[in-house]
């Protein structure tokens, strides 16, 4: 971003374009996108989609003949932008998308082109991802995470508000909701609450813990995995894991659990060794994931959340990222993860609470 809120955002966009940055005009942009509830909100506050929204609004102001996204779905309930799509393409627009859940896309009539090994070929992508045989884990019967009235508030009607949950060993939870609803927030409260929030894990009221004592109590992955990673190779990486958690040197423990997660992606014949040299952010989006969660599950934590574990996943690694999760949770770890992806969701969890302007409004239980 150029400018430090979405309503300037859009004026240097339009200033840098030669475009006269009048008021009328941008509110009109700030409503038809979306931004108005947060249209003066500092950026670094906002969620990944709010933030793309605002990216998006940012690039299609200036009346482009061509819009380029990447993975829009990512970040982004798809839906609520192929509207928006649909009136760029109306209106001349080129639109082109690289993108893997292409479903929500459907109803623009696209023309679809896949790569293969690296060639571009005409014609829709026709692989079917075969699912890995897995084993539901069991919830057992000791609740392990408990928080009452979490409220977190960024700004007047934004953030979270009063929001209670459990979660039970070996449970998956996962927490849904549009862009902006609170499920970042709702995540980062319960792994490091703030203010006069309370979340007990086994009993103990980590609000009183200090940061370097709950690892072994609650860990947060966050969306971008990366942003764990500070060495410059995967062996390191373990290493560092190994050492933080006081496991003993030589035991590899890290390097073991990544490698045990990785052969749920590629089989029994799967060995590892090629990666271990290989700088962490250069892996693929579904090997960073397993890899995060080798390095934060070192600690044994009673608690795993995870932000977006299925963010720019192919359809293969979504269903491999499902069954990590899984043999997470069958280790009695409970696993909560924040996602807007519903299928994900329906497939990998036993409950699922949505999220709407920072309130439960449902609970679902899944048959198992």
């Amino acid at each position: 971003f150029l400018s430090s809120t979405a309503r300037t955002e859009l004026q240097s966009r339009l200033r840098l374009a030669g475009i006269h940055a009048d008021p009328r005009s941008i509110s009109d942009a700030l409503t038809r996108y979306g931004l108005s509830e947060f249209a003066d909100q500092p950026v670094e506050t906002l969620s990944a989609g709010q933030a793309r929204r605002v990216a998006l609004a940012s690039a299609l102001i200036t009346h482009p003949a061509v819009v380029v996204l990447d993975e829009p779905s990512a970040e982004l309930d798809a839906t609520s932008i192929v509207d928006t799509l649909s009136q760029c393409a109306q209106a001349g627009v080129t639109v082109l998308i690289a993108e893997h859940h292409v479903a929500a896309f459907e109803r623009l009539n696209p023309r679809f082109l896949t790569i293969t090994d690296g060639q571009v070929h005409e014609g829709r992508s026709t692989v079917i991802p075969i699912a890995p045989e897995r084993t539901v884990p069991v919830v057992g019967s000791e609740t392990v995470l408990t928080a009452q009235k979490l409220s977190f508030e960024h700004t007047e009607n934004v953030g979270i508000f009063d929001v209670s949950l459990s979660a039970q060993q070996g449970e998956i939870v996962c927490i849904t909701g549009a862009n902006g609803a609170g499920k970042s927030t709702l995540l980062h409260q319960l792994a490091q609450p703030s203010g006069t929030n309370s979340v007990t894990v086994h009993g103990q009221d980590i609000s009183f813990v200090p940061p370097v004592q709950r690892a072994p109590l609650v860990a947060l992955i966050p969306e971008n995995v990366s942003d764990l990673f500070v060495t410059d190779t995967v062996v390191e990486e373990c290493a560092r894991a190994d050492a933080r958690a006081g496991i003993p040197k030589g035991t590899a423990l890290t390097q073991l659990t990544l490698f045990s997660l990785l052969e749920r992606h590629h089989g029994p014949e799967f060995t590892g060794e090629n990666i271990l040299s290989t700088h962490p952010r250069d892996l693929s989006a579904g090997t960073q994931l397993a890899l995060a969660i080798a390095v934060q599950s070192s600690w044994k934590p009673a608690v795993l959340l995870v932000d977006e574990p299925s963010r720019g996943l192919d359809p293969q690694s979504r269903l491999n990222a499902a069954e990590v999760l899984a043999c997470v949770a069958e280790t009695g770890t409970a696993v909560l993860c924040a996602t807007h992806d519903s299928d994900f969701a329906a497939q990998i969890s036993h409950r699922i609470l949505h999220l709407d302007e920072g309130r439960i409004v449902s609970a679902r239980v899944m048959q198992q």
